[in-house]
This record gives structure tokens, sequence and C-alpha cells, in this order.
């Protein structure tokens, strides 16, 4: 297995150096995305053990997650480093949990997360209780996303700061929850760090046995720690071990969870100064070709917060295209869809190996949308398919409770009811709700019976606006059904932009969250429900049960699903092609700024602050174009359409808005694929052909402006010399184009699917 893996995996001169990094320094190894880092690592073990008799109690590897860490054991195992004298690889979690010695707590984490969940949520209750404040006002995912970063960040309920709305609110849930918890002796997920923390540091002994044998830590992915895992770190290395972290400040994207790029680019010098340090630089791709690797090296830099670094492909002439869709029309999902069904069907390529990403799951929508309509299987990944979104089905189940209002309340009704009484914010609340369902359900009384007669009896409001906001919700009902009564196939478009507008949902949305992601992808999902049913053209009774019933996987096998998800869960991995649909402002850059609203209340400095808003969404671009091996493809509007006519409605307006994203720009493409253009050429001919190629591309080169001229610079001097010297390729030449498919020259390739033709995928979009 080793004499395999070693023929195959050769060390470049840039992973050699960090293989045998010397003792007695602390090491930075900032490494692009698919340079092998994890073989690096695995090299650098083997060193270790092999060549300085290193034992395996004296190295610690640090990871992120339990994937990366199989994966990189596995690595080891092949390098003839068997699983019994491996050295300790953990995740930060699981070493921290050992540590601290938290098995005898009662666990709230993994499947007992919804124990958490539960104390969280009579937490939220008890305050808004002691407050006098409607449940509606605070959000669980936010109190819940709040915890998390003061504990990520080491502070305690008596120092936590917040710095959004109904602050003493948050602050007091997490006083609170803590409280809870600590009389349950449990413990969550995010308390392993902190606990593992305040045992070394509080616990001489537990310290030195801990750190006392390490001689070597090596941390993976370290631009994506937080102050509790840098804290744990330093405490590892109290006792003189060699410290070495390896990542990429460019993929820096969970700073939303209190990651900070700060670690990785100052803070590792300034924190571990007790030994000389050195930085190495893994800059050669082996996922990708020239063209992926160039444009999204031209991406980054524009970053101003980073460590300069080139991205460059190891072997320039593997063939990664780059197709930019975008057109007046605004169906750029459509030739997208044209696009994975052509490369399925014609071209053999597996459904597995194909993924749709997105900043948001939100612009997945006008894909989602086209697979729909086009029968593609597909699967949202980690979120909710739109239609599947709360804020969907609060729009249809105000349909769905108007048609109901003559039934006696059952469980449905009840859910659907309760789902939409607050939604705009009314402040009705929930136990009284329940109260009026249940004693309805027990006189046998409709749902408009029942209305009508707790209206009709002030006794029933805690608060004298209330009377008026159940109104208001029995007004809405009330019309929505004289509309269906009046109009029985009235089509669910017309129903729905009514409602819309009539409740000021998508408003709602923006004054509970703000400006923000949250409203943001909750008002593009509401838009995606109504041009949907616009697309459907159903009246609103065959649009719901279509709804209803809608299967996103066709019923077909997982194999033959085209997986959607978002760029965040993809950190880390690679696929053959990748599709970015509606790559515009508002979508990719996300068009405002979700700050941390936590901090420290007395060590306000302790923690980086997070970088700039567009740096972050531009890192986050990077991560997405470079998880592609061999194809990339981008839809985008192609132009901005400014004059609309006043009466258009408010979709079109939404569309004529769009702007292509500023990173389409960013990535230089028409300079980056002219040169890829003569590089291959000069790869693929023969003497004289191949000198005339690159010196008409040089030609060509020289033409370019200077910010321009300078990133391609490395890549002539290191690269076209070994091209003109040594490359010989017997392969039948492969056009290299921007912007063209050649289905009837490439030949089909034997599938890694049972059922590969998708043949109950619809043709007429060829």
């Amino acid at each position: 297995m080793k004499e395999e893996l070693a023929k195959s995996v050769v060390p470049t001169d840039e992973q050699r150096q960090v293989i045998q990094h010397p003792d007695g320094h602390h090491g930075r190894v900032l490494s692009v995305a698919g340079s092998g880092k994890t073989m690096t690592m695995a090299f650098r073990i083997e060193h270790l053990m092999k060549e300085r008799r290193v034992t395996k109690r004296q190295i610690q590897v640090l990871m992120f997650n339990h994937l990366a860490r199989n994966q990189f054991m596995e690595k080891l195992a092949q390098l003839g480093i068997s699983r019994n004298r491996q050295p300790q690889v953990n995740t930060f979690h699981s070493y921290a949990y050992r540590v601290a010695n938290l098995q005898p707590h009662k666990q709230w984490f993994g499947e007992y997360k919804e124990l958490a969940d539960l104390e969280l949520k009579r937490s939220i209750s008890s305050v808004l209780k002691q407050h006098e404040m409607s449940e509606e006002e605070i959000d669980f995912e936010d109190a819940a996303r709040a915890i998390d970063l003061w504990k990520g960040a080491l502070i305690p309920p008596d120092r936590a700061g917040y710095s959004g709305p109904n602050a003493n609110i948050y602050v007091a849930i997490y006083q609170e929850f803590e409280e809870r918890r600590t009389e349950e002796n449990a413990i969550t997920f995010d308390d392993f760090v902190p606990l593992a923390v305040n045992l070394l540091t509080s616990n001489e002994n537990a310290l030195s046995e801990h750190a006392e044998p390490l001689r070597y830590i090596i941390v993976d992915e370290y631009q994506d720690i937080n102050l509790g895992q840098q804290r744990l770190i330093e405490l590892l290395a109290s006792r003189g071990a060699d410290v070495m972290v390896v990542g990429d400040d460019d993929q820096t994207i969970y700073e939303w969870r209190g990651a900070r790029s700060e670690y990785i680019l100052r803070e590792f010098m300034e924190t571990f100064n007790n030994k000389p340090h050195v930085t190495y630089r893994l800059s050669r791709s082996f996922r990708f070709g020239y063209s992926i690797a160039q444009t999204s090296y031209n991406v980054v830099t524009h970053n101003t917060n980073r460590n300069e670094k080139i991205l460059l492909a190891h072997d320039p002439a593997l063939d990664s295209r780059i197709t930019v869709v975008g057109n007046r029309s605004g169906d750029a999902s459509r030739h997208l869809t044209t696009e994975i069904v052509s490369l399925v069907k014609r071209e053999g390529v597996s459904p597995t190996d194909i993924r749709v990403l997105g900043r948001t799951f939100s612009q997945l929508n006008s894909l989602s949308t086209e697979f729909l309509v086009h029968r593609v299987p597909f699967k949202v990944v980690g979120g909710s398919f739109f239609l599947e979104a709360n804020e969907c089905q609060v729009l249809l189940d105000y349909i769905r409770v108007a048609v109901s209002l003559n039934q006696i309340p059952d469980e449905t009704i009840d859910r659907r009811f309760l789902n939409i009484a607050n939604k705009p914010g009314r402040f009705l609340a929930r136990r009284d709700l329940l109260r009026m369902l249940q004693v309805g359900r027990h006189n046998r009384q409709s749902l408009r019976d029942l209305l009508d007669a707790v209206l009709r009896d002030p006794t029933k409001f805690a608060r004298g606006d209330q009377k008026q906001k159940l109104e208001d919700l029995t007004s809405v009902l009330e019309e929505i059904d004289q509309k269906i009564r009046t109009a029985p196939q009235i089509r669910a478009e017309t129903l729905l932009e009514w409602i819309d507008k009539e409740i000021k949902l998508q408003q709602h949305y923006e004054n509970y969250y703000g400006q923000g992601e949250p409203s943001l992808v909750r008002t593009q999902n509401i838009a995606a429900l109504k041009g949907y049913a616009r697309h459907t053209a159903l009246n609103w009774k065959a649009f719901i049960a279509h709804v209803d019933n809608v299967d996103t996987t066709q019923g077909r096998p997982e194999t033959s699903w085209i997986k959607m998800t978002t760029i965040h869960r993809t950190k880390g991995l690679e696929f053959d092609y990748v599709f970015i649909p509606d790559c515009q402002e508002g979508f990719l850059p996300v068009l405002s700024d979700s700050d941390d609203p936590t901090y420290d209340k007395e060590q306000p400095k302790r923690e980086p602050k997070a970088a700039e808003w567009i740096e972050n969404e531009r890192r986050l671009f990077y991560v997405g174009i470079t998880r592609a091996r061999k194809g990339l493809y981008i839809g985008a509007p192609e132009v901005e359409l400014t004059e609309q006519p006043p009466e258009k409605n408010a979709e079109s307006r939404r569309k004529a808005r769009a702007i292509a994203s500023r990173f389409l720009e960013e990535m230089e493409l028409h300079q980056t694929q002219q040169i890829a253009n003569e590089l291959q050429m000069a790869a693929r001919h023969e003497e004289g052909h191949r000198l005339a190629g690159v010196c008409r591309h040089l030609a060509a080169y020289h033409q370019l402006v200077g910010t321009v001229k300078e990133k391609y610079a490395e890549f002539f001097t290191d690269r076209v010399r070994s091209e003109l010297a040594a490359v010989k390729l017997s392969a039948a030449e492969r056009p290299f184009t921007y912007k063209q498919r050649y289905i009837g020259r490439i030949p089909k390739k034997e599938s890694h699917q049972k059922d590969p033709d998708w043949s109950w995928v619809r043709d007429d979009i060829l």
C-alpha cells in the first residue's frame, strides 16, 4: 500500500520543506485550495516518526471534523503507520471532551440535542414572561447562535454583551439557560472546549499531564478556529511544544460562528513568540487546471487583509472549463439546466459528480424551479427547498385556513392557524390561542363560529389591542374565503400576491430581522414562491395540491440526484462540476452585513474583529469556485435593466434590478482565457507550432495592464519554460475555449451510476 502511494504521490519542493520543518521552530503553512495539505501533514508525521524517532505520544494533531480526521488517519495508514502506531488525531471537541472528562455529565448534544433545545425554549419563555414580552419578539435561532458565540469566545453570562436589539433579553436568556444546564449537570456540544480550557487553566497538574509529553502540535484548518480553540492550543503548547498550523486565510468563511482570519494572519506569530517562526506556502493546486486557478486568484487578490500567495495549477494542461451564462431574458437558470442535462445525458457524467452551490439556500431557488419544470431529480442538502420554507408555508396556510373556516379545528388546522396567527407580528399569546382552539374542538364549533364568539367576549383578551389584532386576522381570512367563493378558479399567483400585499409579510420579516441576511433569505423565498405559482399558472386549489405532493427527487435513487447546498457546507470538498446560479449582487455578495452581535463587556479586545463584510463575501465566492475540478458554470444577469414601466409587478422590478456580481468582473475571464488557450496550444503541438503559440501568447501578455501582468509573472517564469522543454502530449487535441461545449466531439464516458440516461428528464430544453 505504501509503495503504491509513494509512486503516485511525490512531494513537491514546497511540500518537502514543510515535511522537513526544523525542530525548535513554530511553523505556519499557508495552503491554497487543493494543494495537498492533508497529504503533506501525513508525510510530515511519517518523517517525524521514522526519521527523527518521535513517539506517537509526543505528537498531537487537531482537526475540525470527523470526516477530516478519518481521512487523515487513512492517509497515515497508507504510509505504513497502522492505527495502533498513529499519534493522537482528534477533533477539537473530541480532544476537549476527553481532557475535561465530561462523560459523567448528562448529554445535551448529538442524539440528545433536543433536550438542549427544549431547555432553551423554556429559558426564552421564562425570561419573556418576566419582561411581559411576546414570544414573537425573540427568535429561537438568534438566541441559540448568540449562546454558541459567547461560549466559543469563552464569555460567561456575567460578561456577555449583545449589540443587537433586546440586548438585555438575550443576555438574560443566556444566564437562565446556563443555570438550568448547571442544575441538570448537563453539557452541550459548545461546552466542551470552554470546560477543557477552564480545567487546564485552573489545574496545574492537569495541564502538566496533557502538555508535558507533547513535542509537536499540528493544527489543521487554522483559519477556522475561534478564541476558545486558540486558547486550548496555547495551553497545550505551554510546555515547549513546536506548533505547526496549516490553513488558508483566503478560505476563512465561518466568521458567523466565531472564526477569525486574524489568527492565521498575525495572531499566531504574536502569541507563539517563544521560538523562531518559519512560514511556508503551498501554492500549487492538484485539483484543477489553469483557468480555474488563475481566475480564483484574480478574485481573491482584491482582498487587502490577506497573506500574499500565488495560486498555480500544478498541471496547467488540465482541462478546467469555465462557462458563464448570462442573457437579457433572465433565464440563465434554464441554460444552466441545459448544461447539467447535457453533462449527464450526452457526456455520461454521474449526477453525483455535480454540485450546485449558493451563498444562501435562497440563491438556489430559480434553478430549483427549472429542475421541477424539467423533472430533473434534485435534493437540497442541509436546508429547506423554498416551497418547504416556513415563510412560504405561511402564505399557503392563510389559504388553507381560510377554506377551513367552516370546519371544526383538528390538529392540522390548529398547526396552520398557529403558524399564521403572529405572522405578521400581532403579539397574540400562543397559550391563549391554543386554549381557544381546544374550546372550539370541545364544543364542536367551527373555526368561524369560534373566532366570532371570542371576538364578542372582551374578557378573552388580556390586552386591549389583542381584540383588534384578532379582528385583523379574521378579516384577512374572511376576505380570502370570499375571493375563492367569488372566483373558484382564481389563480394561485393572484391570491398569493394579494395576501402578501395585504399582510405585508415581507415587511414583517424586515422589521423582525432587520436588513440583514435572515430577512433577505425569507423575502427571496417568498418571491420564488410567487414566481413559481406564476410559472405553473395553476388555480389556488391545484397549486396547493401540487405543492403538497412535490417530490424533488422524482422518486429516483440517490445516485440520480443533483445535490444543491450552500458554499459553507462544502468547505474542504471537491466535485468534478460546480454550478453557481444567480451570481448577482444581492445573492453573492449578499448586500448586507451580518455582524456578530456578541462581545465581551470586560475584555472587548481579546478576540480579533471580524473582517470587512465584502472581503468575507469574496472569500465565499473564492471557496465556491475552487470546489470545481473539471468544470465551473456560473449563471448571472448579463445587463442591468433599470428602465421598467411602473405597472410591472414586484417580481419584474426585482429582476430589473439584477446586476451581475462584481466578482465576475474580478475574475478577468477574458484575459485569463486568452492565456489558457495559448498555453494549451503550446502544450499540445510539436516544436514549431508550440513555440509559435507561446510567442503569440507572450506578445498578448505584454499588452496587459500592470496589475494583471504581475499576477501572471510567476506563472510564466516557472511554468512556460518547462512546457516548452518537456511537455509532449500524445492524446488527441481537445479544444479549450470559453463559453463553448463540444458535445459532438466528446466521446460518451462510462457512467458511474446504474441509471445514467435520465430518460424521464425533459429533452426539450436541449
